[in-house]
């Protein structure tokens, strides 16, 4: 939640930001409760432009500046501290922009890269709904202009493809088996991926999704995917895809009202496929990350349902997985993300067990493995 807290100025200065409840992300409610009664926070009522909300603060800006772990997280984040004030003018911009102009107000180029990069980077929760909104939006309209230079591709590549298959006709009829199988297997884990897309980030931009309306979506994704099957067979890439789209839905779960249980059993159904594939090959790096980013999803899930000790153990057990991996990993920065996400989350169950020692060496680790993570970027 630091980053909706604080901000960079002019001169550099980390210097206090006013956010409102909305904005912090529901697992770090507990931390500033307990910030709050050590008056290290403030919390109160004021107007805001969507109308009166609980805002919260830095109570003394020194703070920002004096406490030796506060400033070391801040200056690990001082890129994006900036580079989240200039969206959030840019959004504000976007909002405010007359009707026919908005498309000229989103983000494109590395601006848009970047923002997808934030989101994608476990990020989400440190932007504001409008910020998000406003991402959501850029991506939307650069996808669509680039579905359209799509179409004006095909076009012109189809009659090039016309040609060829004139040409080659003879050589495609000796290779025919081959191509058709490959083929049907090229074309179902493009289709695969476009539902796992849709899923993990399309659905993720819509706010206030209903429990109905993802059920629906998510039995048409589970239809799509045992169509494709018949074409494939028991392909791993596919098998993969399938557990993406679990863990993808399981997202879309959790951050949808009352949508706890449905989330863990989302999340439950990746972990058993991706140890299905680690059965095939114990030694592959996807199946061992994606069966310790299950159990960590579930913890989250359990950690919001108040089962503290549980989401303790699965956040213990991700982080288990996560150190091999590193070792035989060591120049992938996702690898050091995974072992920083594992221990923040530690961090957090210590917190709220006001268990500060320990609270303060897991945040510290994982303040470690971020900047090992960001100098291999």
């Amino acid at each position: 939640f630091i980053p909706h807290l604080a901000r960079v100025n002019k001169a550099g200065q980390f210097v206090r930001r006013v956010a409102t409840k909305g904005d912090l992300p529901p697992r770090s409610q507990a931390v500033v409760d307990l910030f709050v009664e050590a008056r290290l926070l403030l919390r109160d009522r004021r107007p805001t432009p969507g109308g009166e909300a609980e805002i919260v603060e830095v109570a003394h800006e020194a703070l920002l500046r004096e406490w030796p772990a506060l400033h070391c997280w801040l200056n690990a984040d001082r890129e994006f501290l900036i580079g989240k004030d200039k969206l959030a003018e840019d959004a504000d911009n976007w909002r405010k922009a007359d009707p026919k102009l908005k498309g000229e107000a989103l983000l494109s180029g590395l601006n848009l890269t970047r923002a997808r990069h934030w989101l994608l980077e476990r990020r989400a929760l440190d932007l504001s709904a409008e910020e998000r909104e406003y991402i959501a939006a850029s991506i939307a309209g650069a996808d669509a202009a680039t579905r359209r230079s799509r179409w004006l591709s095909v076009a012109a590549v189809g009659g090039l493809l016309l040609i060829g298959l004139v040409l080659g006709w003879a050589e495609l009829d000796r290779r025919n088996a081959a191509a058709i199988a490959e083929g049907r297997l090229n074309l179902a884990r493009v289709g695969a991926e476009q539902i796992v897309t849709l899923v993990a980030s399309d659905l993720r931009s819509i706010q206030g999704l209903r429990i109905a309306t993802l059920d629906r979506i998510l039995t048409a994704s589970k239809r799509s995917f045992d169509e494709i099957a018949h074409a494939v067979g028991d392909d791993p890439t596919f098998q993969q895809y399938r557990a993406e789209l679990m863990s993808g839905f399981g997202m879309n779960y959790l951050n949808s009202k009352d949508g706890l249980d449905k989330a863990n059993a989302a999340f439950g159904e990746a972990l058993q496929i991706y140890r299905q594939l680690a059965t095939r090959d114990a030694s592959a790096i996807a199946w061992q990350r994606g069966i310790a980013d299950q159990i960590e999803n579930i913890g989250v899930v359990l950690q919001q349902q108040g089962k503290i000790d549980m989401a303790l153990r699965n956040y213990q057990q991700s982080l288990a997985l996560r150190q091999p991996i590193v070792a035989r990993d060591p120049n992938n920065p996702i690898s050091y993300r995974d072992l920083a996400s594992s221990e923040y989350n530690i961090g957090e169950i210590m917190m709220q067990l006001r268990k500060a020692k320990e609270s303060l060496n897991s945040h510290s680790a994982a303040l470690d493995h971020t900047k090992q993570a960001l100098s291999l970027d």
